[in-house]
Order: C-alpha cells, then sequence, then structure tokens
C-alpha cells in the first residue's frame, strides 16, 4: 500500500527536471481521452 501512493506521488506529483513535469505529463493516449 505505502508503495502504491509513493509509486503515484512519483509519477502524478512529482517535477522530473529531465521531462519537464511529472512522468504523466507525457502519456499522450489516456483511455477515454483519444477515442
Amino acid at each position: 500500500r505505502a508503495l502504491d501512493r509513493w509509486l503515484h506521488r512519483y509519477n502524478h506529483h512529482r517535477h522530473h527536471t529531465a521531462i519537464g513535469g511529472p512522468p504523466i505529463s507525457r502519456v499522450n493516449n489516456q483511455p477515454g481521452h483519444n477515442t
């Protein structure tokens, strides 16, 4: 459970300087968005 919380924070909220934002911001084909 702690790992799930950490992964969510890491992928959705933590700023990654190499890609200019959180990893989730790089996902371009989220379910329901490009149908």
